[in-house]
Parts: C-alpha cells; sequence; structure tokens
C-alpha cells in the first residue's frame, strides 16, 4: 500500500545571507544548493527512490511440493516475474502457461506428470495467486550402466568413484546427480592423467509412460600417460 508523509515544517526566515542557512538545520541545507519550486518539492524530490515507490509486492502460493522443487517451479514461472500492477488479460494470460511451466520445473527432479490447480485474484493495489501441485508418481532408476573402458577398467580410483556416486537403481531420478556423475569421472580422468579420455556414450533415457528412466554411462579412458624420468 502506498503511504504518504505530510510533513508540517515552521517556515523558514528568509536565508538570503550566509549565517542565516546555517540556522536551518543541517537535513535540509542541502535542498537549497538547487533551484526547487517550494519547499514541498524539494521534500518530494529527496525521497527515497524505494519509499516513493512504496512497498507492493504480488502475493504467489506454491504448495504441495519440497522447497527445492518449489524453488524450481518459480524460477520457471513467469508470472512469478510479472510486475504488481500488471493488466488482468496479461496475468490471465500467463496464468494458461502455469500447468506446462511447472511440469518442465519438475522434470529434473524426477516428476513427470504433475496435476496443478491454480487461480487468480486480481486485486488492488496488487494481484495474487494459488497454485496447488499434486506431483504424481516419482520416477527411479529402472538402469543404471556404467562402464570405464581402457586402463581406467583396472584403475582401482575409478571403482571407488562408481560406488560412491548417486545413480543407483531404484533411487529416486534426479537429472543433478546424472550431471554430477559425468563432471565427477571427467575430473578423476584428468587427475589420474588419462588426457585421451572420452565418453563413447552418455545418455539419459526416460519413458514416463513406461515409468522407465536409463542412466548410460560408457567411458573410455584410453591409456595413462605419466611423466618420464627427469634429466
Amino acid at each position: 500500500m502506498r503511504t504518504f508523509t505530510l510533513i508540517i515544517i515552521k517556515p523558514f526566515p528568509p536565508f538570503n545571507r550566509l549565517h542565516q542557512v546555517d540556522s536551518i538545520p543541517a537535513r535540509f541545507r542541502a535542498l537549497f544548493g538547487q533551484p526547487c519550486l517550494g519547499l514541498l518539492l524539494c521534500l518530494a524530490s529527496s525521497v527515497s527512490p524505494g519509499l516513493a515507490a512504496g512497498s507492493e509486492a504480488h502475493s504467489l502460493k506454491i504448495s504441495g511440493v519440497e522447497s527445492l522443487v518449489e524453488k524450481n517451479i518459480r524460477a520457471h514461472l513467469r508470472l512469478a516475474q510479472t510486475a504488481c500492477d500488471a493488466p488482468t488479460w496479461r496475468l490471465s494470460n500467463l496464468l494458461k502457461r502455469v500447468d506446462a511451466e511447472v511440469t518442465k520445473a519438475m522434470r529434473p527432479f524426477g516428476f513427470y506428470a504433475p496435476k496443478v490447480q491454480k487461480a487468480l485474484l486480481p486485486g488492488k493495489p496488487c494481484w495474487s495467486a494459488v497454485i496447488e501441485v499434486n506431483p504424481g508418481p516419482r520416477l527411479r532408476w529402472s538402469r543404471v550402466d556404467i562402464r570405464f573402458l581402457g586402463a581406467a577398467e583396472a584403475d582401482p580410483e575409478f571403482a571407488a568413484l562408481k560406488d560412491s556416486l548417486k545413480l543407483a537403481v531404484g533411487q529416486p531420478v534426479i537429472h543433478a546427480d546424472y550431471d554430477a556423475a559425468k563432471a565427477k569421472i571427467t575430473l578423476l580422468a584428468a587427475k589420474r592423467g588419462y588426457r585421451d579420455a572420452k565418453f563413447e556414450l552418455s545418455q539419459l533415457r526416460v519413458d514416463p509412460n513406461a515409468g522407465t528412466a536409463e542412466a548410460i554411462l560408457h567411458y573410455q579412458s584410453g591409456p595413462r600417460y605419466r611423466f618420464g624420468e627427469v634429466k
């Protein structure tokens, strides 16, 4: 809500001499270094932009999902980025996109078929909206195929890495775990001296209708390079 404060100040005596300006309270002296149409205009121009703009903010409530998923939904929603005073026709158009945007935001967490209910409440000074999400079933890894080929196949460091990865049959599908696995494999290869290493196959296969998800990573390390004798 916009609020305005009316400040009534006893008029200052004429300040055409320097000693009279010094008698003015310090917080107002800066006002007299520039031409003003009047004290009230000067005061208005000195108000903080944040206070002048008010503190209105829309209300967008999202329920039914954990906080991390909610944050990702908000990041995908065009509605969440819409100004407080947006016209109703624009808000209505953005509301129509909510289902698709929510679904896209939830896929990285293994939710591929959420059900969404939403309501828009136009109002003054700002709109509000409620979005209720039923996540639906969460996909779990039905197949995880991680292979190290080349010299890395017999490298105990790679065997230990494979055991530490979060990709495992029966675990929830989280795309970030798949990306992290690729990054860790690549980093270990660089540290261990596999300069020719590369993925021969890297795929994340998801079939929401069948309820299956597969993570496939085949990594060809090539030979391991070592420093020769220093002469």
